[in-house]
């Protein structure tokens, strides 16, 4: 059964309906990228890249949503195989490798999450005026690499920032408990990772009933495939897994927008 019927929407049918369509959208993406990326390689065309990413992103997403496992798979194999970090054309940020590192630690690839992980680490010192993906690569690199000083400098200069609104409402509620979850495991407390991941899934649950009830209207709408999965939460949740901690004890699937268990199963 596909996980989106679980995620406890206003409107689960039409959000499979508005999955599904994605699904459709770009089912011909993978087969077509080996020959594309080659030639956006070798012309540097860096914002053709980002745009190829992130309709990968969504098809990763929406097969995610749909529980369809071998779309996952190959989608995701494909995101890495042609990821930023073996790019000739792209220098990337931390903020840009904020993905391809969640995705492999998400699905249990820890040699390359660590190749990842060195190369987000080294970057420049961490500015006041990051973006929220390049603290939450920071804050995920620094978990791996078991610096927990560094992931809790940068998960509370997040929570700062959302704190100043320097994102959209919706953004900053979000990056908010993510962050606080990530402070937790780098203070080795578990004590409240349930009530932080849970506040993570209602946070996007109600984005989502929101943007679909415009969609379903006919008006212009934020909503995307990639608001069905979220993959910076699912790998906070692989960390906190790995480490021993104590989350989702009630032995309900309350975290169903960041199943870490079934994506390294897909792994």
């Amino acid at each position: 059964m596909p996980l989106i019927r679980d995620y406890g929407l206003n409107d689960s049918a039409a959000a499979e309906k508005f999955v599904s369509m994605a699904l459709e959208e770009f089912d011909y993406i993978v087969d077509v990228l080996p020959g594309a990326w080659a030639e956006m390689e070798q012309n540097r065309a860096s914002q053709r890249m980002a745009s190829v990413r992130v309709s990968l992103l969504e098809y990763m997403s929406a097969a995610y949503a749909m529980q369809d496992i071998k779309i996952f798979q190959k989608t995701c194999d494909a995101f890495l195989a042609h990821g930023l970090t073996r790019s000739r054309a792209v220098v990337p940020t931390r903020a840009q490798l904020a993905t391809d590192l969640a995705l492999a630690i998400s699905r249990g690839h820890m040699r390359e999450a660590r190749d990842t992980c060195a190369r987000v680490l080294s970057g420049p010192k961490l500015a006041d005026e990051e973006s929220a993906a390049a603290l939450c690569a920071y804050a995920l690199a620094a978990l791996v690499d078991l610096d927990y000083r560094r992931a809790e400098i940068s998960a509370t200069l997040l929570i700062q920032q959302c704190e100043a609104k320097k994102f959209s409402k919706f953004e900053s509620t979000l990056h908010a408990h993510w962050a606080h979850a990530a402070e937790m495991i780098a203070r080795r407390d578990d004590s409240m990772l349930d009530l932080h991941f849970q506040n993570i899934a209602d946070t996007r649950r109600l984005h989502i009933d929101r943007e679909l009830a415009r969609w379903n209207k006919g008006q212009p709408t934020e909503l995307s495939a990639t608001d069905f999965w979220d993959w910076s939460s699912t790998a906070l949740a692989s960390i906190a897994q790995s480490f021993g901690y104590r989350f989702n004890t009630d032995g309900g699937r309350k975290f169903e927008f960041a199943d870490n268990n079934w994506t390294e199963q897909a792994g």
